[in-house]
């Protein structure tokens, strides 16, 4: 019988990750837990006195510097450790790849220098691990989430969103709600494990092109909502909302209507 592996997170401040050295000896430590068998994730953050020194530059630049701009600039700290880190890894023989926060799937609100986690979507780490490599992943930083509101916005541009508590009622329907630019669909999922990535696909009438994109399981007792630009969701109709499995298997169909003005 084939027993899986279990996955190892192991997180690494400024300190342990100061200087050459200290990254060679968390590479060691990190190579050790994987030939035990474990599937490895490691966290850094800046090394030493990195994030101090680029806070210092920024004020010498400007004494109230904006929040957007200092989180770019301090994310660069991070971002050193976490490609120096999986470099000496690979030195070791390990296959190490290297994420930032929004790379990893990362989402947090808009709140510049002092964000919340509101979602985490790890898809990009989960793949790679099944692939049999050690993931490396930048600390304190994620991704803002923000709907493009352009009519314009391509098909294939689709993101799902945060999940918010709702009442389930006895059978799933697909709610639509237009708000400037986007289009929300809205619905209870009652299969599937939370957390799970799924695959979605819009069927739609004639005359409108098939939509197709992905989304995780929401936990018990919340809603998945997908966001689409409205020049997406424009044809009148009867359209059906089919989710599926990655393997694709399907969970189920949610018939909606578009209704003309």
């Amino acid at each position: 019988m084939l027993v899986p592996m279990s996955v190892i997170v192991q997180k690494y401040g400024g300190s342990s990750v100061a200087d050459v050295q200290k990254l060679k000896a968390v590479a060691a430590r990190v190579m050790q837990t994987r030939v035990q068998g474990h599937d490895v994730v490691v966290v850094v953050s800046a090394m030493g006195d990195t994030t101090d020194e680029l806070l210092t530059l920024a004020k010498q630049v400007s004494p109230n510097p904006d929040r957007r701009e200092l989180d770019m600039l301090l994310s660069a700290g991070e971002r050193i450790s976490m490609a120096l880190l999986s470099m000496a890894i690979r030195e070791l023989g390990g296959n190490a790849i290297s994420f930032t926060g929004s790379q990893s799937g990362i989402i947090t609100n808009d709140r510049h220098v002092d964000a919340r986690i509101i979602e985490v979507r790890p898809f990009r780490i989960q793949d790679e691990l099944s692939r049999g490599r050690i993931v490396v992943v930048a600390g304190y930083q994620g991704l803002v989430v923000i709907p493009s509101l352009r009519e314009t916005a391509a098909p294939q541009a689709l993101e799902p969103v945060v999940l918010r508590p709702v009442s389930r009622g006895e059978e799933p329907a697909v709610q639509v709600t237009r708000k400037g630019g986007v289009s929300i669909l809205s619905m209870d999922v009652n299969s599937g494990e939370p957390g799970h990535k799924i695959t979605f696909e819009l069927a739609p009438p004639p005359g409108a092109s098939k939509i197709t994109g992905s989304a995780q399981v929401p936990p018990a007792g919340t809603q998945l909502l997908l966001v689409l630009a409205n020049a997406t969701l424009q044809q009148p109709g009867a359209w059906t909302l089919i989710l599926r499995t990655t393997d694709g298997a399907e969970m189920g169909r949610y018939p909606f209507r578009i209704e003309t003005k």
